[in-house]
């Protein structure tokens, strides 16, 4: 309902919107109550209307979508409950919603079936260009990417000139892209090669830079010149290049792969190997920076410079890029029978040549093949087409002409001899019959190999479905396999069952020798069961690098140095402790043998559990990979995970397999427990049943009784009388609107001022009150407190929850206007931690030690030149002051970048958060954020405004392209990848954009407010005039304080730390508190700093 409401937000202020909201939702004539209702009884008529249209109107596409399973509800919903609002273009849809608003329900079922009938008659037109040229070209017939090319000449031309268009396009002199799709794509390496050649000669520093991150052309280029750049650049650009390449040929092709790398080498050379892959493969297809024009300007520029290099075009074609056989001409069959054209049927046209048994005699293999297939799916339609069928046909084809072999095909599959049907009906039940009795024939025949098999856990099931289902085709040397079908269709089964005995046993003995011992054919020990240390010589090899093994790197150089790193991961991956080796191969094999081990142990150990998981089909492999490949990196706690690496290094590989089973029987009681209580409880109350937020209340009350008891406590808390909140859950949460209301008039009368606040910032009492009256604040308040709180609950009742809320408003009342001592009751400062404050604190860790970052880091939160304290204080008075000026900025500035953000909506709250707390942290590339936060440190807030209207600035015309996600996306995250830009040439951009924002005037925001700074004196602990009940005692310990030379002299004992000569890449402050004569006097900050080194220090001794 929101998106309704907001679309009628556009047009009507706010009352007469929620009046024509309630019109269209009651009024007679669209009345969508209906469709919102639960059960959505009004979208379900239409979805079932809108079926029968589909039913008569449009037949064959119905058909289509019951063949594809494709539901109308999975498209339908959001079509009729916002009338397309996010499913057709913004402009149309506000063009059907005056349709809508005028005619009512009618347009619905109308605009439904209108967008089914115009995208079906073109993909209808794209299906029969495509069919009618894989039949004009035998040769090349349908190729993966000819579709895009069709469909972008069906967008000018119609049906049949757009195949006239294609077949020029494929055989045409000028373009020829018939060698583009030909197997072995001739033309496609031809073209990539001499892309490589341009490279080498045009852009060696780019070419070298690929070649070490191994980035090769292969990568990127197969879409660039099978397609001319489609999907590849943008929409725009692309039509172009198609209107150029239509004119010039290929050589735009070269000319604009050229093009591309030279435009972006900047950015290109800057980036790793995943970033190269993922700006040529999928960032060149948003909007440039350049102009379209200027692209063209450039690739014609290209197109001159490599005629002048005779680098225009690849060296000449061979024979194998064009066609070898008449274009347009059915192939004829020597014999046609049933399933091909009839011979009563007039003869095709044949080629007026000397007559020969070549290709044009007798069909394309690859079409016949295509032929028995689909016949015999039409034929057995219980089977149809099903993985594996096709390589019985093509050795069928090899001996038998096209008609010959599908009767063939269908004797074998329903012939009583082989009755390969079982086999690919769903189930394979012939399959696992097939395996049961070859398990059995090993275990009479060959039961110690058996045996191993066993003890390796290789289960028949690995290398047999091929062995059974297609009689060892791809399993045997081929003149073998071929022996093997002669035997198979005179003996049929048997010899499946013999033949698969017979590997076996020829090869038993080198499967299952012992350790060192040769086989027959005097070979050592590279058999199933025997290693030696030579398999550390092919390693590197045989695993590479895989997916995983870079986090156990990492965690090997935070303790080692690289060479020490490199020798412990080789020890890892093959020493016989941890022979991690087996994790890593193709297959996983080690992998597999644990998840196996692992599920064992569940059956054996926790019955309960495996039961539960395999009633909701958690399957072992979907959580165990991480937890054996990386010793449970990234999934338990850092500081657990290093323990647990200490005990796998010391103790192999049983840690893996306890510390698997630890985890799951340590949460399986508690998890279960809750499970059970919730449970219990739906079938105790089957008014309220489960409810969100129950599921936080029991677990409380887990944490303190037994399971049983927490059943009782929870029935007590919904149904007693003192608590009753079964109110809070049945449907429409009555409870919890009376006490929402009542919490107001609380507001009203006990805090005006605070209401009236509310009021004015649209602040809702039901946006927060929810959690705290539903649970009792749990998950609002700090955990310690929020336990007291559920003591007092438990013994006052009701009076808690309101009385608290209250508390609340009234503790931080004078936030929004002023700001009191009192919050230091709760904060350990007026700040404390902000989220936010970590990256700032890490970036002066990176240049400062320890003591030096704390007073670098107070100099930037309450220095005058700097002052970041306004921009962590609740409510961010700062950043708010920031962001204004950022607006005027863009105003007055940049006007057509302000009304393209306008109009789409993109609020510079979204983007410029980060920017102003962080000085662009994550935001720009790293290392320009270091050179920023260098010109921050020095020149202060002015580089703040003036970077943020530089980005705009710079990145202007592509900006006014973009939507409101590309917007979003580009400002919040593309930012952070490398610019086409140098650093330096940003820092002159923004020294440029200083100078312009100061003869403007607006290089500073208004003056900052008293919100914005410290209100209490800092590195003193705040003390409390009366601790109330929820505090501490009064009659407890009085709380340490800072010792200080007089009484009210706390601004003596820490001064405001002098800014130092800056030092290092980041010109930060070294700072100290010193007293008036200069002596280095001791601070409740740097004390807690000593504390923490020492305790750093004797836990340390301890841990060794």
């Amino acid at each position: 309902m929101s998106e309704i409401a907001a679309v009628l937000l556009m047009f009507l202020p706010e009352e007469d919107a929620f009046w024509a909201l309630a019109q269209l939702m009651v009024g007679d004539r669209h009345s969508m109550h209906g469709f919102f209702v639960p059960g959505f009884p009004k979208l379900l008529r239409f979805q079932r209307h809108h079926e029968r249209v589909l039913q008569r109107a449009l037949p064959d596409l119905r058909k289509h979508m019951d063949e594809e399973q494709m539901s109308t509800g999975i498209y339908s919903p959001k079509w009729f409950l916002q009338c397309f609002l996010g499913r057709t273009p913004f402009s149309l849809t506000l063009k059907l919603w005056d349709a809508y608003v005028l005619d009512g329900e009618r347009v619905l079922t109308a605009m439904a079936y209108t967008i089914l009938k115009v995208h079906r008659s073109k993909q209808r037109a794209l299906f029969c260009v495509l069919a009618a040229y894989s039949l004009y070209d035998t040769e090349v017939g349908y190729c993966q990417g000819m579709s895009e090319i069709a469909a972008v000449l069906l967008m000018f031309l119609p049906e049949e000139d757009a195949f006239w268009a294609l077949a020029q396009l494929m055989v045409g002199d000028r373009h020829s892209m018939h060698g583009f799709f030909v197997p072995g794509f001739p033309k496609l390496l031809r073209f990539q090669r001499h892309h490589e050649r341009v490279l080498q000669r045009a852009l060696p520093d780019l070419r070298k830079h690929m070649d070490e991150e191994q980035m090769s052309t292969g990568i990127y280029s197969p879409k660039w010149f099978l397609q001319c750049f489609l999907g590849r650049t943008p929409f725009s650009l692309t039509l172009k290049l198609w209107d150029a390449y239509v004119l010039d040929g290929e050589r735009v092709l070269t000319a604009m792969a050229y093009t591309i790398l030279k435009v972006h080498r900047k950015r290109l050379l800057k980036l790793p190997l995943e970033g190269l892959r993922e700006f040529l493969q999928d960032s060149l297809a948003q909007p440039w920076a350049l102009e379209d024009e200027a692209v063209l300007r450039h690739l014609r520029a290209s197109m001159t410079q490599l005629r002048r290099m005779r680098c225009d075009l690849p060296p000449p074609a061979g024979p194998e890029e064009f066609p070898t056989r008449p274009l347009g001409l059915e192939p004829v069959s020597p014999a046609p029978g049933p399933l091909l054209p009839s011979p009563a049927s007039e003869p095709p046209p044949r080629l007026e040549e000397p007559a020969s048994p070549g290709p044009a005699a007798r069909p394309e293999p690859q079409r016949a093949l295509f032929c028995v297939l689909a016949a015999y799916s039409l034929y057995d339609t219980e089977v149809g087409y099903c993985q594996g069928m096709s390589e019985i046909a093509a050795v069928l084809l090899m001996f038998l002409p096209e008609e010959d072999a599908f009767w063939a095909l269908a004797q074998l599959m329903v012939g009583d001899r082989h009755s390969m049907h079982g086999f690919f009906v769903p189930g394979f039940p012939k399959l696992l019959r097939f395996q049961r009795h070859h398990e059995r024939v090993l275990q009479r025949a060959l039961p110690d190999l058996r045996k191993h098999m066993d003890e390796e856990q290789m289960s028949t099931g690995i290398y047999s479905p091929k062995w059974f289902l297609q009689c060892f085709l791809g399993r045997t040397p081929f003149s073998l396999t071929l022996k093997l079908w002669d035997a198979y269709v005179l003996d049929g089964e048997r010899v499946l069952t013999a033949m698969a005995y017979t590997i076996l046993k020829v090869h038993r003995t080198r499967a299952g020798r012992e350790p060192g011992e040769p086989d027959a054919r005097g070979e050592g020990s590279e058999g199933a069961s025997g290693r030696t240390p030579s398999v550390g010589l092919w390693l590197l090899q045989e695993v590479g690098y895989c997916q995983g093994m870079s986090e156990i790197a990492a965690v090997l150089l935070m303790f080692l140095p690289e060479e020490d790193a490199f020798w412990a991961l080789a020890q890892l991956m093959v020493g016989d402790r941890h022979s991690m080796h087996g994790f890593f191969v193709p297959g996983f094999p080690k992998l597999l043998r644990f998840q196996r081990h692992h599920e064992r142990v569940l059956q054996r150990a926790l019955p309960d559990l495996r039961k539960h998981m395999d009633e909701e089909q958690m399957s072992t492999g979907i959580y165990s990979p991480k937890w054996f490949l990386q010793c449970f990196l990234g999934r338990t706690p850092f500081s657990l995970t290093l323990k647990l690496w200490d005990a796998y290094v010391l103790d192999g590989e049983r840690v893996l397999t306890a510390m698997a089973y630890t985890i799951l029987k340590v949460h399986r009681s508690k998890q279960r427990a809750l499970f059970c209580v919730l449970a219990a409880y739906s079938l105790y109350d089957t008014e309220v049943g489960y409810c969100q937020g129950m599921s936080e209340i029991a677990a409380v009350l887990l944490m303190f009784l037994p399971e049983e008891d927490a059943f009782w406590a929870l029935a007590q808390l919904m149904v007693g009388d003192r608590h009753s909140m079964h109110g809070f859950f049945v449907p429409g949460f009555p409870k919890l609107l009376r006490f929402q209301r009542h919490h107001e008039r609380v507001l009203q009368r006990a805090l005006p001022d605070l209401r009236k606040h509310m009021d004015e910032e649209q602040m809702s009492t039901g946006i927060y009150s929810p959690k705290w009256f539903l649970q009792c604040f749990l998950g609002r308040t700090p955990f310690s407190l929020t336990l007291k709180l559920w003591d007092a609950y438990v013994l006052d009742g009701e009076r808690v929850l309101t009385a608290m809320a209250y508390t609340i408003l009234k503790v931080h009342r004078k936030g929004a206007s002023g700001r009191t001592p009192s919050v230091g009751l709760w904060l350990l400062q007026e700040v404390g931690y902000c989220q936010g404050m970590s990256e700032i604190a890490a970036v002066l860790l990176m240049f400062l030690p320890e003591e030096d970052a704390f007073w670098a880091l107070a100099q930037l939160m309450v220095g005058d030149r700097h002052s970041m304290h306004g921009f962590f204080v609740p409510g961010f008075p700062k950043l708010l002051r920031f962001q204004r000026h950022h607006e005027r900025v863009l105003q007055r500035a940049l006007p057509d970048l302000r009304k393209h953000m306008d109009e789409e909506q993109m609020s510079t709250g979204i983007y410029s958060p980060k920017w102003f707390l962080q000085c662009f942290l994550g935001r720009t590339p790293f290392s320009l954020t270091l050179k920023l936060w260098d010109a921050y440190v020095l020149d202060g807030e002015r580089v703040l405004t003036a970077m943020a209207y530089t980005i705009l600035k710079v990145h202007r015309k592509r900006l006014l392209k973009l939507p409101l996600e590309g917007l979003r996306e580009f400002l919040q995250d593309s930012l952070a990848q490398p610019w086409a830009l140098e650093d330096e040439a940003v820092l002159r951009h923004l020294r440029a954009s200083m100078t312009q924002l100061r003869r403007m005037r607006c290089d500073l925001p208004p003056p900052a407010g008293p919100e914005e700074f410290p209100t209490r004196p800092l590195g003193l602990e705040p003390v409390s005039p009366a601790p109330g009940p929820l505090l501490p005692s009064p009659a407890s310990e009085p709380p340490p304080r800072c010792i200080v030379p007089e009484a009210g002299a706390h601004l003596k004992s820490v001064r405001r730390p002098r800014l130092q000569t800056p030092t290092g890449p980041l010109a930060a402050a070294r700072l100290r508190s010193t007293d008036p004569k200069g002596d280095v006097q001791p601070s409740v900050c740097s004390s807690v700093i000593n504390s923490s080194r020492t305790a750093d220090r004797a836990q340390a001794s301890t841990d060794r």
